[in-house]
């Protein structure tokens, strides 16, 4: 039963992360992904701009942005190597068991039972987790403005102001869901990718047959 629990765990936390990987990219993007005018002058009909178009090196302006949209897509893919690291490390060393509690120092007491090196790991990508999403935080609201700011000067209709939102409000979503996961207690540790918010607070079955054993 603990064997697929793991596995759904695994399975369910894959495909969300592929999801977002695709998001993620699009959102910390926008002067790629945004439509954008480029007509030469303001009297010439709007002219959609292509990928390539968007790629090409403009003024300083446009080319700071250009530059710090990946260096934002860098950041949250940081990120996301924590994010996927933790989930992994609790997902091999801890189990949710809705009949224990789930506060900071019981949770505690079920690390200690952990090898040594399983809890330093848990606790090390735990605080770099947290640090990660602290810089895609930073990072994201700058971007966010010299996007902006951009994309305002390309303005071609409707759809660069409905696209770029859409973008900002997965970001938020995403930067707020990862909020909830990384400011808690030290020994409360909710999944990533499992939507309820679902808290490991029970040592995994793999490691308790091991313990028996010994």
């Amino acid at each position: 039963m603990k064997l697929t629990q793991d596995f759904k765990q695994r399975l369910l936390g894959l495909v969300n992360c592929l999801i977002e990987l695709y998001r993620v990219i699009t959102s910390t993007l926008p002067i790629l992904f945004v439509p954008q005018n480029c007509a030469v002058s303001g009297d010439q009909e709007p002219v959609v701009c292509s990928l390539n178009d968007n790629l090409e090196l403009g003024d300083a302006y446009y080319s700071v942005t250009l530059v710090f949209n990946f260096f934002t897509l860098v950041v949250f893919l940081v990120m996301y190597f924590f994010e996927i690291r933790r989930e992994n490390l609790l997902i091999t060393n801890l189990d949710v068991n809705n009949e224990l509690p789930t506060n900071d120092e019981d949770v505690g007491h079920i690390l200690e039972q952990l090898p040594d090196k399983s809890k330093r790991a848990i606790l090390w990508v735990d605080l770099w987790y947290l640090r990660a999403a602290m810089a895609s935080v930073s990072a994201f609201v700058v971007n966010a403005f010299l996007s902006g700011f951009c994309l305002y000067r390309y303005y071609l209709n409707n759809q660069t102001t409905t696209t770029f939102v859409t973008y900002l409000l997965f970001m938020v979503i995403k930067l707020t869901g990862v909020w909830t996961v990384v400011r808690t207690e030290k020994n409360v540790f909710y999944s990533s990718y499992l939507k309820t918010n679902v808290q490991y607070n029970d040592l995994d079955d793999s490691i308790k047959a091991v313990k028996n054993q010994a």
